[in-house]
């Protein structure tokens, strides 16, 4: 199951929280990176977006090599898998289509 994130400043890490307390959840909060458990600051940190270039819709420039670093830190068994980037509202469908 793949939703994208509610936008910023809309109360999402408290949402987040909340939809994380299901056996049936993974999140990126494991990565222990900064940004609230958001996988943007993840790719960040690995070189595959930047600060510059995170809200374009284009980056980052291959979904399939960022899903295969988000699966580092998903538990792929899980139902439901959140990234909780607000940056990656407008992405949604290139990240489904890359899983």
């Amino acid at each position: 199951s793949l939703s994208p994130p509610p936008p910023p400043f809309s109360g999402s890490t408290a949402l987040l929280g909340l939809i994380a307390t299901s056996p049936t959840v993974s999140t990126h909060c494991a990565a222990g990176i900064r940004g609230e458990c958001e996988g943007t600051s993840i790719l960040i940190e690995r070189g595959l977006m930047t600060e510059d270039n995170r809200w374009s819709e284009r980056s980052p420039a291959d979904w399939h090599a960022a899903v295969r670093v988000y699966e580092e830190y998903w538990n792929m068994s899980q139902d439901v898998l959140i990234d909780k980037s607000v940056e990656n509202i407008h992405k949604a469908k290139q990240i489904y289509e890359a899983m």
